[in-house]
């Protein structure tokens, strides 16, 4: 029980940190720089949809994708302008979160062969631990996406209350 502990927390800790956050651009011109065509994308739109696809074309004020998903109507590929894309988040590669949760498993099942009475190593058990974490890996890095590009928000404020059991207050939020 306690290996399956630390296996969890060791996968959540490695995709963590793989997915660490870069500024994303805030021009069309720019996504060059930190999109590469092949890549999977989930584009949000202005109009609150979302299209999770690869990158097939990629110009100044536009970018093309073939969809993925369940279901596709209609045409497998969908153009996006640069007015109509509120944000892009790239996809992580599932190849390496399931290398990430092979890894960490098969590390577990060394330490638990060197850690257990000499005879019970070898017995089969191993492949119990490496591969439900090469699962786990591929399932959490499913989630974890990078933020790429993010259409530029004009300076503004909110302001809005704030009630709890013990206070009431004025929340601001201020960006430029």
């Amino acid at each position: 029980m306690r290996a399956l502990v630390l296996m969890i927390e060791l996968v959540l800790t490695a995709t963590t940190v793989a997915s660490a956050q870069t500024t994303p651009v805030r021009s069309f011109e720019d996504l060059p720089k930190v999109l590469k065509l092949g890549q999977t994308v989930i584009v949000h739109g202005t109009d609150g949809h979302k299209r999770d696809g690869r990158v097939i074309a990629l110009t100044g004020d536009q970018l093309q994708l073939r969809l993925s998903g369940l279901v596709v109507v209609g045409s497998s590929t969908q153009s996006f302008a640069a007015a109509t894309v509120q944000r892009i988040d790239l996809r992580d590669s599932p190849v390496q979160g399931s290398l990430v949760g092979l890894g960490i498993g098969a590390g577990l099942a060394v330490v638990g062969c060197h850690t257990s009475e000499p005879g019970e190593c070898g017995t089969g058990v191993e492949p119990l631990i490496a591969v439900p974490a090469a699962i786990m890996g591929l399932a959490i890095d499913h989630f974890v996406t990078r933020r790429v590009y993010e259409t530029p928000r004009p300076p503004g404020v909110t302001i809005g209350p704030s009630f709890g059991r013990s206070h009431a207050a004025v929340v601001a939020r201020i960006w430029f």
